[in-house]
């Protein structure tokens, strides 16, 4: 591998371990901006259409995770490139990434277009962990593999 190639791996490995960090920090803090949040009678896609620094948290949070997961997977692509699943899973996965930037982008007062973003996230999503996974089970990399169908379930 060039040191070109070695030095996005690296730039699109950081980007992976960012996308769930920036994500989950972007909608807990929208929650907390917005104490009328129930987990029970809200969904969390309402934290999109509030007003103020809750709409601004979560939209732009999950904007720029999926920007970040679209470095990430375009980085997984060339590592899994010439594996048996590995394009189709590194694909969906890129895939995924556009449908999470898609949900902040289009928030509930664009539907049906959050509804198509979000349908296709939650599909998208296992389905490629599930094919990323079994790319590295069936290359021998257990631990990988196996942490990897831990994140689709």
């Amino acid at each position: 591998m060039s040191a070109d190639g070695s030095r996005w791996l690296k730039i699109s490995g950081a980007c992976g371990i960012a996308t769930p960090v920036v994500a989950f920090a972007c909608i807990l803090l929208a929650i907390a901006y917005y104490p009328p949040f129930s987990w029970t009678n809200n969904a969390l896609s309402d934290l999109g259409v509030q007003e103020g620094a809750t709409s601004i948290l979560f939209n732009y949070g999950l904007t720029i995770s999926g920007i970040l997961a679209a470095v990430f997977g375009s980085g997984l692509r060339g590592l899994l490139r010439g594996k048996t699943l590995g394009p189709s899973g590194a694909m969906l996965f890129l895939l995924t990434a556009v449908s999470l930037t898609a949900i902040g982008v289009f928030n509930e007062n664009y539907e049906p277009m959050h509804w198509y973003a979000s349908v296709a996230f939650f599909v998208l999503f296992p389905l490629s962990m599930l094919l990323i996974s079994a790319t590295f089970l069936n290359q021998g990399q257990m631990t990988l593999g196996l942490f990897t169908f831990a994140i689709a379930a």
